[in-house]
């Protein structure tokens, strides 16, 4: 049987039993031996409670946010898009959240999934020296309207064609 079906099962009982024990309690009007036992139930009641709920020692019932992550202040982050208006500015802002490692970069890629453009990602302040680093990526006025798929590497940008993965994409809308 499934460690869950039974420890669900076992507090089932026991919680039966804490009742019945509550109630000699009170018949017996506080008597020292049902408190003490009502007071094990209890106790064994949690410990059930804690196992069936996934929580084993040593082991921690918390997921640890991940490295590097990288996010784009115009993003929307509902569908992962970013619409850029040139006409406002051709600058996209963003910050790489519990930053591991010295190596960023991003690549845009078009239609046919060919790279059109790829470069590092520097920090605002010039060097990658705190958790949180902010960071600006400037297309210029060159860059063509359109439909674009952005994607963000923990890698230098000479790396991006052999890598297997990326940390973060978005599509990328170019408007005049």
């Amino acid at each position: 049987m499934n460690r869950k079906i039974i420890s669900g099962i076992s507090i089932g009982l026991l919680f039966l039993a804490f009742g019945l024990v509550s109630l000699l309690v009170i018949l017996t009007k506080r008597n020292q031996y049902f408190i003490k036992r009502k007071l094990q139930i209890g106790a064994l009641i949690l410990t059930l409670s804690g196992i069936s709920a996934g929580c084993r020692f040593p082991a921690t019932c918390y997921v640890p946010l991940p490295d590097n992550i990288l996010t784009v202040d115009q993003a929307d982050s509902l569908n992962n898009s970013i619409i850029l208006s040139k006409s406002v500015s051709d600058t996209l802002t963003g910050k790489i959240s519990s930053r591991n490692g010295n190596a960023f970069s991003y690549a845009i890629y078009n239609s046919f999934n060919k790279i059109i453009i790829k470069d590092d990602i520097l920090p605002v302040d010039g060097s990658f020296d705190e958790d949180n680093e902010e960071f600006s990526i400037g297309f210029g006025h060159a860059f063509l309207p359109g439909q674009y798929h952005l994607k963000f590497y923990i890698i230098p940008k000479d790396s991006i064609e052999n890598s297997n993965g990326y940390a973060n994409s978005y599509s990328l809308t170019v408007t005049e």
